[in-house]
Parts: structure tokens; sequence; C-alpha cells
């Protein structure tokens, strides 16, 4: 008996672990960064989410061909591994040469770090869909950002709500993107 309750003890520790990791911050970033980047490729390829049913998203994704899907993965796997953390290490030596600080990696993770490349990416294809949006001029789909900015500009209090909330978000992902993780300030 004491067996069984340990082996359901191991099981329900084993899912916990499970959702957690499912709901981590770095994770909720790296949709985020995601579900941007395909905003962006949508208005770039003139697709216009609001008017498509279920069956023709299927239809078309069954039409892309394979060179497509693995660009589209590629690239932003460098963007979010190369590119930013590249952005990232420039703004770093930048205030390292031309701040108040002094080098110092005592007190961040490499988890801590990738958690700022990753918000700087998501910070970066935010604004990166927005002006995409913005300044699109074929078709109707303006994207997604825009599409929830248009929503909340209605004066209802389930609005004001999620307006905040998206606000504490994007926030919290300047934090993360603008904080210099390898210095310290030496005042």
């Amino acid at each position: 008996m004491a067996e069984e309750s340990s082996v359901a003890a191991k099981g329900f520790e084993k899912v916990a672990g499970t959702l957690e990791k499912l709901v981590d911050n770095r994770m909720l970033v790296l949709w985020a960064a995601f579900i941007l980047y395909f905003d962006i490729w949508l208005i770039a390829t003139n697709i216009d989410m609001a008017a498509l049913s279920i069956d023709s998203a299927i239809i078309r994704i069954k039409a892309l061909n394979m060179r497509t899907i693995v660009s589209f993965i590629a690239i932003f796997s460098v963007l979010m591994c190369l590119v930013f953390p590249a952005l990232r290490y420039v703004y770093t030596t930048l205030l390292l040469h031309y701040g108040n600080f002094r080098y110092s990696n005592s007190n961040r993770t490499p988890d801590q770090q990738k958690m700022s490349n990753w918000a700087a990416g998501t910070v970066g294809f935010g604004i990166w869909d927005l002006f995409s949006g913005a300044f699109s001029q074929t078709g109707n789909y303006s994207g997604y950002l825009l599409y929830v900015a248009a929503q909340l500009e209605k004066k209802q209090f389930g609005n004001y709500n999620i307006s905040s909330w998206l606000h504490i978000f994007y926030f919290f992902l300047l934090s993360r993107s603008f904080r210099a993780g390898i210095l310290t300030n030496i005042r």
C-alpha cells in the first residue's frame, strides 16, 4: 500500500512539474514571440485571418510547400537564437563602455539571460508587427495587435481590465529585455 502511494506521489510530481514548465514565464514569452512573428508573416503574405474559416485555413496549410514552412521556422529560430541575443550583447557592450558600470556575471543564470533575449525578441516582433500592420498597403488585415488595440478602444469595463493586464505584460517584457544582465552599477 505504501508502495502504491509513493508511485502516485511520483506521478503527481511529474504532472505538476510538466504543468509548471508549460506555464513558465519563458514559455509564455516564447509563445508570444511566435504568435507575433506568425502575424507578421500573415501580414506580409496578405492573408486575412478574419476572412478565413477553419476549413479554408486547413486547405491553405495543406497547399504550403515545405520550403516555405522550413524557411518560416528557420528564420524565427535564427532571429530568436542569434539576432536578438546579438542586439542585447551590443546594448550591454554600449552600456559597459559608455555607462558607469563594471562587468559582473555572478547573479544571472543562463535561464534568466535566455528570458531576457526572448523578451527582447517579443518586444521587437511587437514593434515590427505594429509597423507592418499600420503601413501595409494591401488587403484589409492589419495585424493582430492593431485589431486588439481597436477592440480595446471601446469603452467597456472588461476592456479596461484586459488593457491593464496587457500593459503590465508589455512593461514586464520591456523590463526583462532592457535588463543589462552582465552589468552592475559602480555608484
